[in-house]
């Protein structure tokens, strides 16, 4: 049986902070992670679209519609993308 969203998050909770975090601080952490209240908000897209194009999408910090729409709803996510906007996208690179 597939674990819910709130048990995947506590477990990537606990994975970060082990046993640094109150039992109920973790809870919260878990419940606010899983976007269980609202699913529809926990949006992804495949690293092969953030990236093509040397990642022009990451050229400007405007948000459109053309950009939202790359993104669909999504029940979890494998791995995190950070940008730092105020460097640019031909100054960074992965680690």
């Amino acid at each position: 049986m597939r674990p819910s969203r709130v048990q995947a998050a506590r477990t990537d909770i606990f994975a970060l902070f082990g046993n640094d975090l109150d039992a109920e601080l973790s809870d919260s952490l878990a419940y606010l992670a899983s976007f269980a209240d609202q699913p529809d908000l926990l949006r992804g897209l495949p690293l092969w679209r953030a990236l093509q194009h040397w990642g022009a999408l990451f050229g400007s910090a405007q948000g459109t519609q053309a950009t939202y729409d790359l993104s669909k709803v999504v029940t979890g996510i494998e791995a995190f993308v950070s940008h730092n906007w105020s460097v640019g996208r031909t100054s960074e690179s992965g680690t």
